[in-house]
């Protein structure tokens, strides 16, 4: 499956794309794209923070996930490292 993610915002607005297979995923990471892909989190009420927009199918359907870096929980790090990554 491919994962197209963005990462978007703080003080500047600025905005990275890239592409991830999950076939390229270890499993640490499949595990923490699983917990990612479960529900959006974010905070309104935070300002100029970085906030990531991951869009993939999922059962012949477009699911688009965002989830502001604020609400990132221990579980999903191992797959938002591999996105950061992707994206320096």
């Amino acid at each position: 499956m491919k994962i197209n993610c963005i990462k978007s915002g703080g003080f500047l607005g600025l905005q990275r794309s890239c592409e991830i297979e999950t076939n390229d995923l270890d499993e640490s990471e499949k595990k923490a794209f699983e917990e990612v892909k479960k529900e959006s989190r974010r905070d309104e009420n935070v300002r100029d923070t970085f906030i990531y927009y991951f869009k993939f199918q999922e059962n012949n359907l477009e699911k688009e996930i965002v989830v502001e870096e604020t609400c990132l929980e221990e579980e999903m790090m191992p797959f938002i490292r591999k996105v950061d990554h992707k994206l320096n």
